[in-house]
């Protein structure tokens, strides 16, 4: 599947200035003007079919802009009639804006993930599961992960190492439960941001928060405050907007050489998670431990696999004691 964030890559390296300003909306600066964008990725080609969704977005944002893995010809006419129309080929490297067109001949080198839809809901009754071997009422698990209860039940049905007894839900194999999280959740999605700083991460964490106050901590910096063992390497932030970290001591960077990873989540249930594990009256400011543990898994170096077993134990240390 092809993400929004392939396409603003596309565009940064095209020289078009973006700013990120939700999971799938951006601004984009073109000739003098700045534009607000809704983002829409589809692994079709875009088709004149496609003007009624075009036409709905666009009572809310100056342009709709389409991020395919190719332009056609097809598109390539629609987004050349039509200045409200933007197109950005991933795979090609192509995009058009205010119809005209910028090519970058370059390739990316970025892995194409295949299209499957996103249980975030399911993945975060998981989340909630493991927060406490206490059993819940499906109304508190929906509580906690901002889902409706007839959804929580639906996946409470299709999970195994759980069970119901009189008090409620809880986990009966939490081991189980978290390497399916690791293993089997998508990605938060939305659109990413990649900086680069010479302080610390925790500090680039800290400068983060400056900016945006809502800003939740994630990756290794998170996980070497829950269990600490591994000097931390890298930034790892979900925020509710985009931010400009420029006028912070950072500078735009690739992913590969990035210091600072700064993400709009697609998957909003983020945010509910975060604030169910934080301690009762205190301010949250990281994500969930399990959040925390699959970005971890995504980076590199041969202890990524002990830092998720001291994670791992460190969470679910409460069980141990049932």
């Amino acid at each position: 599947m092809i993400s929004a964030t392939e396409g603003v890559h596309v565009l940064d390296a095209l020289g078009i200035p973006v700013e990120i300003s939700g999971p799938s909306s951006i601004t984009v600066r073109h000739r003098g003007q700045t534009l607000s964008a809704q983002v829409v990725t589809r692994m079709n080609p875009l088709q004149s079919s496609d003007l009624r969704e075009i036409l709905h977005a666009r009572d809310h944002y100056d342009i709709v802009l389409f991020v395919v893995p190719h332009v056609t010809e097809a598109g390539r006419a629609i987004a050349r009639a039509d200045k409200g129309v933007a197109l950005v080929g991933v795979n090609d490297r192509v995009a058009i804006i205010g119809r005209e067109e910028f090519t970058l001949d370059e390739p990316d080198g970025l892995a194409r993930p295949s299209y499957r839809r996103r249980p975030w809901g399911r993945f975060a009754v998981i989340r909630s599961l493991l927060r406490t071997p206490d059993p819940r009422s499906q109304l508190q698990l929906a509580e906690e992960c901002g889902l409706t209860q007839p959804a929580v039940s639906q996946t409470l049905k299709s999970l195994s190492g759980v069970e119901r007894s009189a008090s409620g839900w809880r986990a009966t194999d939490p081991e189980e439960l978290w390497d399916h999280f690791i293993e089997k959740y998508p990605g938060p999605e939305g659109i990413s941001a990649y900086w680069f700083g010479l302080v610390s991460p925790r500090e680039q964490t800290a400068r983060v928060r400056s900016v945006v106050p809502d800003a939740l901590v994630s990756g290794d910096v998170a996980a070497d405050e829950i269990a600490p063992w591994r000097k931390p390497r890298r930034a790892t932030v979900y925020v509710p907007q985009g931010a400009d970290m420029s006028s912070s001591g950072f500078s735009t960077a690739d992913p590969a050489r990035a210091t600072l990873e700064l993400t709009v989540p697609a998957d909003q249930t983020i945010w509910q998670t975060a604030r169910a594990w934080a301690t009762p009256g205190t301010l949250y400011d990281r994500v969930d431990p399990l959040i925390v543990a699959w970005d971890v898994s995504r980076s590199s170096g041969p202890d990524v696999a002990e830092e998720l077993a001291r994670l791992q134990r460190a969470v679910l240390r409460k069980w141990s004691s049932r």
